[in-house]
């Protein structure tokens, strides 16, 4: 009688499970292009969004220059509104030397 090791199936299981989690990726993903449940508008080059809502509007901030903002009334079509800051703060400036972006803000509402 052989037996199987504990490492075997182990290393089974989780190849099983990258398959798994690939697979259901893919579906989900196949269902909103089918659905139409894609974000439209002004959502493409979006790195480390932070997203807040008032008054009935969603705002979408976002690391780039000056933290961009982008607005949506339903979560799925997007367009910009502008940005935080016109020009960098000179405190940015002093804290991160030769850098353009504000990296990943974290915005609040109170």
């Amino acid at each position: 009688m052989k037996r199987e090791s504990p490492v075997f199936r182990f290393r089974f299981r989780a190849g099983g499970s990258f398959f798994l989690v690939a697979f259901l990726s893919a579906f989900v993903q196949g269902v909103f292009a089918v659905t139409g449940m894609a974000q439209e508008g002004a959502v493409r080059g979006v790195h480390d969004p932070s997203v807040s809502k008032a008054e009935g509007v969603y705002y979408l901030f976002s690391t780039g220059a000056g933290i961009p903002i982008r607005r949506s009334r339903d979560l799925h079509h997007w367009e910009r509104a502008g940005r935080v800051f016109a020009v960098n703060p000179s405190w940015f400036q002093e804290a991160v030397p030769g850098s353009s972006w504000i990296w990943a803000p974290d915005i609040s509402r109170r």
